[in-house]
């Protein structure tokens, strides 16, 4: 739909489908990576660098075709000092007892109370905001492991 702008997580990140038959809405869990705007203490900040997140967001497209997206609380820095920056390029790997499609599709409105439906690994992780002048210094390859678990509401 080129009517609609996502606000984060323009670079590929780790997402995390889901499909709810009851309402015929499709949920993409977005996790971190790069993106053109940041939300931090109330407020969405555009940013044309391309900032390094730690936002976790649900881009939700509802049955009658229209577009919401959701943010969720962020990914947590793995020690202190660190930041949440994780994401970009990462994979989701489902949890293989969750209810899902064949083609990988958690089926939400079959999950009950809180569920670990899988895991994010791997990409690219950076220890700043904005990279400008630092890129390299700043960004590695991520051997992180963050489990996922949805507590649907």
């Amino acid at each position: 739909d080129a009517a609609y702008q996502q606000f984060f997580s323009q670079y590929t990140v780790a997402n995390v489908p889901l499909y709810d038959t009851r309402t015929r809405s499709m949920y993409d869990v977005l996790m971190g990576g790069i993106s053109l705007y940041s939300y931090a203490n109330g407020q969405l900040t555009a940013d044309a660098e391309l900032p390094w997140i730690d936002n976790v967001t649900t881009l939700v497209r509802a049955g009658n075709g229209s577009f919401q997206e959701y943010i969720m609380p962020p990914i947590p820095a793995v020690t202190p000092g660190s930041t949440g920056n994780y994401g970009a390029n990462a994979a989701f790997f489902i949890n293989q007892a969750v209810p899902a499609s064949s083609n990988g599709v958690v089926a939400l409105d079959r999950l009950r109370g809180p569920t670990v439906v899988g895991y994010m690994f791997g990409g690219i992780y950076s220890t700043v905001s904005n990279t400008s002048g630092n890129t390299f210094r700043a960004t590695g390859a991520s051997n992180q492991v963050f489990q996922i678990t949805l507590t649907p509401t």
